[in-house]
């Protein structure tokens, strides 16, 4: 079993393991060793990385998509925000965006942002006010 020591602490990534031994039972099937058995992963491996290349693009142009009818049926409303907080709450979603780049998401991300320092601020403002009113009543 592959373990990563990091900092005092083991971690086993089985995933990876998983595909590692795929690796070498498929050089074990097609009879390769050494350099042969290097390049037939190396083909094996540059096809992985095309297909999640492939996936990831899809994805993007989903989301994007997908912010694009939010826009046409809502416009800037409740509905983007629930749909962008739920994006940041999502695990796999963030994962996700902090991999690949999404214009539409980082444009009401940031505007969610300061949205909620706007109303963070109007909340101190109003509580100053209030213990100015009672300061001097």
């Amino acid at each position: 079993m592959i373990q990563f020591q990091i900092i005092g602490k083991i971690f086993c990534d089985l995933p990876v393991l998983d595909k590692l031994e795929s690796y070498e039972h498929l050089a074990k099937e097609e009879h390769l060793e050494g350099e042969e058995a290097f390049e037939r992963i190396k083909v094996v491996f540059g096809i992985e990385v095309a297909e999640r290349e492939e996936v990831t693009e899809r994805t993007l142009s989903a989301l994007v998509h997908a912010f694009e009818f939010m826009e046409d049926a809502f416009g800037d409303s409740q509905e983007m925000v629930s749909f962008v907080t739920e994006l940041n709450t999502n695990y796999y979603s963030i994962q996700f965006l902090k991999e690949n780049d999404c214009d539409k998401y980082y444009q009401y991300n940031k505007k969610l942002l300061f949205d909620k320092q706007q109303e963070e601020i109007l909340s101190e403002l109003n509580e100053v006010e209030q213990d100015l009113n009672t300061a001097i009543k």
